[in-house]
């Protein structure tokens, strides 16, 4: 089984790089063979015996990919394909009208179909393709409007595998008056198109939620940590998960209406002596990361959980089991909690780490939020012609804030 990630934009291709190191120093302490983590994350090139990430870089400026790639050989074992590396001379402004309309904007080919013909290729290399994951951010032009294409096209071409979009939102104090915007017209797209969204909001107001330092490299890992948690293959012999692709689980489990489709996630990798302190360490990550989006425990609402644990499923004797994980949270919540689905999957292997996915109310606040901002900036028509210069028109808006809306009212 395999997936292709896509890497779009700075802040994508920063990630994948912290997620492609965990690719390689993570897969076997988890209890894989090189046969296994073949063909899902890296292929083998057999005529030349070299083996390759499966990824596709994106960006409308070459100089991060460069940079990235001109480090490779320090922090990566393995090789980016040339030819999967797309770039452009000309950036997007951090405007997702540039991004989403502006397909060709140097001397060579349009990047969204450059970008599906290395696709193509890629996905016939492997054996089978289960789906993609594409890494972005959804504040600024190229991880807004370029991924917003793209997933429309993928899901045009690829209609019936999995498609999880794992989208960074931006810092609450952003470096661009333009966030909000991208952010409204990205996420209705993505939303529509995708098999789930994951929000990857630890970085609300400046601050990580798991961190005592905020730099762009702890953020990074931070991020790459918790996609990894959520995407690295499931070896579980009981229930008969073997290295299963992780894509198709989290579709699955959280894809199971229109309203449903976002999801939250944290992760930690932190030693500790038995699964209830994992648990609580995830918990009060979250109690963090709610401070931050002004939730608290009496009002934030947890609709879906999936919990996943690798690592001695028995640790110091202590199970990690529906019923315990349910046991900690009633306790947590101080029984205010209302009834959820629990799903849970577990992998032995040498290395320990938990990661939690849920879909709760933090999402409906977080995109209430960049309504309300949106709305009050386009009630004066605030920036709309820096969009209009790109070919975007006022119904671009109108359709976002109908969908995000509509949205909303089923949240």
């Amino acid at each position: 089984m395999s997936c292709v990630i896509l890497q779009i934009g700075q802040c994508g291709n920063q990630v994948g790089q912290q997620f492609w190191s965990l690719v390689d120093n993570s897969l076997i302490r988890h209890g894989y063979s090189t046969d296994d983590a073949d063909n899902c994350f890296t292929l083998t090139n057999p005529s030349n015996n070299q083996r390759y990430y499966r990824s596709i870089n994106i960006d409308t400026e070459n100089k991060v990919i460069n940079s990235l790639f001109a480090n490779n050989n320090k922090f990566l074992k393995f090789n980016f394909r040339p030819c999967n590396v797309i770039t452009e001379k000309c950036g997007r402004g951090n405007n997702w009208a540039m991004g989403y309309y502006q397909g060709r904007l140097s001397h060579r080919d349009d990047i969204f179909e450059r970008t599906m013909q290395e696709m193509r290729k890629e996905v016939e290399r492997g054996e089978t393709f289960k789906g993609c994951a594409i890494f972005h951010s959804v504040s600024g032009g190229t991880g807004s409007g370029v991924s917003s294409r793209l997933v429309e096209l993928i899901r045009d071409e690829y209609a019936k595998e999995c498609l999880i979009s794992f989208a960074v939102t931006p810092f609450e104090n952003g470096d661009t008056p333009l966030q909000d915007y991208n952010s409204l017209l990205a996420l209705s797209k993505i939303h529509f198109h995708s098999d789930a969204v994951v929000l990857i909001s630890m970085i609300s107001n400046n601050k990580p939620a798991s961190a005592t330092t905020s730099t762009f490299n702890d953020l990074n890992k931070m991020i790459a940590e918790c996609i990894a948690g959520l995407t690295f293959p499931i070896n579980d012999y009981e229930n008969n998960y073997l290295n299963e692709i992780m894509l198709e689980k989290i579709a699955k489990t959280f894809n199971t209406d229109y309203a449903n489709k976002f999801v939250s996630c944290n992760s930690t990798s932190q030693q500790f002596k038995n699964w209830g302190d994992g648990v609580e360490t995830l918990l009060n990550q979250l109690e963090t990361f709610n401070k931050n989006e002004n939730a608290t425990q009496e009002n934030f609402k947890l609709k879906q959980l999936l919990m996943i644990g690798r690592g001695n499923l028995q640790l110091n004797k202590e199970p990690l089991t529906k019923s315990f994980i349910n046991k900690i949270l009633t306790n947590y919540f101080q029984s205010r909690r209302s009834t959820m689905p629990i799903s849970l999957l577990q992998s032995e292997g040498s290395s320990t780490s938990l990661t939690m996915a849920f879909q709760s109310n933090i999402s409906k606040i977080y995109l209430e939020k960049i309504f309300k901002n949106s709305l009050e900036k386009f009630a004066v028509g605030a920036y709309v012609h820096w969009y209009e210069r790109y070919e975007a028109t006022v119904e671009d808006f109108h359709s976002a804030f109908k969908y995000i809306q509509n949205l909303l009212s089923y949240m």
